[in-house]
């Protein structure tokens, strides 16, 4: 599949190959110590790479992709209807003009 060379797809697969690494990772530290470590090398980043590509608009489907990947972590939880910034861009893209479902 041909998929496009996006900002958002850049930060996205940035911030996957990170989570990726946690998942690989062993840590000689334990506790808070294993948390901090953890923090430093792997998560801290992960989430700037996150706001920095759900601050952007899309530009196409896979774009959209990408965000609902990341805003639902992995289909793992949902974000809020009325505040979740996933839906706000949802609403945006198909003419909703607020969270009760008024067509714009």
């Amino acid at each position: 599949m041909n998929r496009p060379d996006t900002a958002i797809l850049r930060l996205f697969h940035e911030r996957q190959a990170l989570i990726d690494a946690a998942g690989e990772h062993i840590c000689a530290r334990t506790g808070r110590d294993e948390d901090d470590e953890f923090d430093s090398l792997f998560y801290r980043r992960s989430d700037e790479l996150e706001a920095q590509m759900m601050a952007l608009p899309c530009t196409c489907a896979a774009d959209f992709a990408a965000k609902m990947i990341v805003g639902t972590c992995q289909g793992g939880v949902f974000s809020d209807w009325k505040d979740g910034e996933i839906w706000r861009e949802a609403r945006d893209l198909v003419g909703m003009d607020g969270p009760d479902h008024q067509p714009a």
